[in-house]
């Protein structure tokens, strides 16, 4: 690929992102949405739905009401794999730092944290 059309290719993709960020990506700013994709736009999920969860209960509670389900991480999957006919419940907003141990260097966290957050943890930077 040339390097006129990889840039071509960037822009038009970035401004696709910000134009249409529903279809782009998961929303933290939408309830349930349809037609998802992954994070490369290269994979639409078949999903019936997809819900966004802020909290373990709340998860519970959507599961409980649910006959088919699975989770959605950070969308990085190039297959199917998580994909589901039911509902998607993305994980993106429990993205939480919930117990640091600097003495262990370990922490517990969200299923929907990001490696970057964690790793520029000061626990971790040093």
């Amino acid at each position: 690929m040339k390097r006129k059309d990889f840039i071509s290719a960037i822009i038009t993709s970035t401004l696709g992102a910000n134009v249409f960020p529903n279809i782009m990506s998961c929303s933290p700013s939408q309830e349930k949405i349809k037609g998802l994709k992954n994070w490369a736009g290269n994979y639409v999920y078949k999903a019936e739905e997809t819900k966004f969860v802020t909290s373990v209960d709340e998860m519970k509670n959507v599961l409980s009401g649910l006959k088919k389900a699975k989770a959605l991480g950070t969308q990085h999957c190039f297959n199917n794999i998580a994909d589901t006919a039911g509902t998607q419940l993305c994980t993106q907003k429990l993205n939480q730092i919930i117990e640091l141990n600097t003495e262990d260097k370990s922490v517990l966290v969200g299923a929907g944290i990001k490696y970057g957050r964690v790793a520029s943890t000061p626990c971790f930077c040093a």
